[in-house]
């Protein structure tokens, strides 16, 4: 798969790295732990959509169940994420919006 290309920083888990992988490739929901920038830690369902770049940082762009709406994940953020049995469906990319200037191709 693509690990060894990303996450070079960040992300100090690789477990966590690879079931994100694991579910954007298989497409299936995600059970994560997510610490926000206060600290707070919450419990999500998300179908993960696609890998973002910005600033210097990664992010899961997922469609978050509790919210019933697109989020960008940090991933050093996320402590913990777990495969569901359950399909993740994938979101119109208008949905997702445009990506932010500073964002940069994965693949250059």
């Amino acid at each position: 798969m693509f690990t060894d290309v990303m996450y070079t920083d960040g992300v100090s888990n690789l477990d966590i790295q690879r079931r994100i992988e694991d579910a954007l490739a298989e497409n299936r929901t995600l059970a994560i732990c997510y610490k926000d920038s206060e600290g707070h830690s919450s419990e999500r369902r998300v179908d993960p959509q696609l890998l973002g770049y910005t600033f210097d940082t990664w992010y899961l762009i997922a469609y978050c169940h509790m919210r019933q709406a697109i989020r960008w994940f940090r991933l050093d953020r996320i402590t913990s994420a777990h495969l569901t049995s359950q399909i993740s469906l994938d979101r119109p990319v208008a949905q997702i919006g445009t990506p932010p200037e500073t964002a940069c191709p994965v693949w250059q």
